[in-house]
């Protein structure tokens, strides 16, 4: 069954990571591709260009991906910030367009880093922060600015069971199915004045999230994460949400969790998948597919989608990196 166009303004992006292996002849990037070797099995070429994508050390031709734009390394937060979310923030209290930040792939690449930031240097904030500023900043100047009421979620999707990470003892919620998306029962939505109160809800639970430590990063996410803005103009009614998504990665130590990511993931391909073939997706397999629902086939309004890709390049994970850096 054809389903029809969903109002989804996509965008997709890569950060290259500065500890990538840049002397591989089998890993290259431009401003606006990333060539990686094909696995073995598929043939080399490229996706969403017209010209296969040459290593600059050798003649080899590099499968290309092709993105929106690429970020070297090194790249500044603030750079990161100006093109991929300066303007979907802004337009979320312009023109009420609700946007979300999905960043995606392997561990150990920075998604973490690019959704949240470091805490070592001030200059090293990642998108939500800067969103956080740039939204109360532009909020001061509005003349109605008493009229809208901004409020944060933050919830972790951790063995197939959504966490509210701004409860006491990481409280569960329920995930109720409806026609317009899923409801999370129970899910604490704190209401913030300031860009103080929303970064202290950002530190609150982030210290609530699941990490492990693993040898190819010392953080490893556990859970899939969402930190939420929500926008509410009381007069008018209309509404608008930020949400920041943080996906976990499938990593080698097996226990349930990681199982739980491995599965959520599948069926997130799965349902992509299903939408690029014109078929109806079956968002009912996967928490993570029904909380994704109202960003990749939206009920309404539209919406915009910056899919955010950190890879650091080592070729011992070459196959993996691949199939992340196609999906995404």
């Amino acid at each position: 069954m054809e389903m029809p166009t969903a109002m989804v303004q996509t965008q997709s992006f890569c950060i290259v990571h500065p500890d990538s292996e840049f002397d591989d002849p089998k890993f290259s990037f431009s401003d606006s591709q990333v060539g990686l070797e094909a696995p073995q099995g598929e043939s080399g070429g490229t996706r969403g260009s017209d010209a296969a994508f040459a290593s600059p050390s050798t003649d080899q031709q590099l499968e290309a991906v092709v993105f929106d734009r690429v970020f070297a390394p090194k790249t500044s937060q603030e750079k990161v910030f100006q093109v991929i979310a300066k303007a979907p923030v802004l337009n979320a209290l312009e023109s009420f367009s609700s946007a979300a930040f999905i960043a995606l792939g392997a561990t150990g690449g920075g998604k973490t880093f690019a959704v949240t930031g470091g805490a070592k240097r001030f200059a090293d904030r990642g998108l939500i922060p800067r969103s956080i500023s740039a939204l109360f900043e532009a909020l001061c100047n509005r003349p109605d600015r008493d009229q809208l009421e901004v409020s944060v979620s933050f919830y972790e999707l951790y063995k197939d069971g959504v966490v509210d990470l701004l409860s006491e003892k990481r409280r569960r919620v329920v995930l109720q199915p409806s026609e317009n998306g899923p409801i999370l029962v129970g899910l604490l939505k704190q209401a913030v004045a300031t860009e103080s109160d929303a970064y202290h809800l950002l530190f609150q639970g982030d210290s609530n999230r699941h990490f492990e430590r693993l040898p190819m990063n010392a953080e490893t996410s556990r859970g899939h994460v969402f930190y939420v803005l929500h926008l509410n103009h009381q007069r008018s009614g209309r509404k608008a949400t930020l949400s920041f998504i943080d996906l976990a990665a499938v990593v080698s130590t097996r226990n349930q969790a990681t199982t739980a990511i491995a599965q959520s993931l599948e069926a997130l391909r799965a349902a992509v998948g299903a939408m690029h073939a014109g078929l109806r997706p079956a968002f009912d397999a996967s928490p993570l597919t029904q909380l994704l629902q109202p960003w990749l086939q939206p009920a309404s309004d539209p919406v915009h989608v910056a899919l955010i890709s950190p890879m650091r390049y080592l070729a011992q994970m070459q196959q993996e990196l691949h199939e992340w850096l196609v999906f995404a």
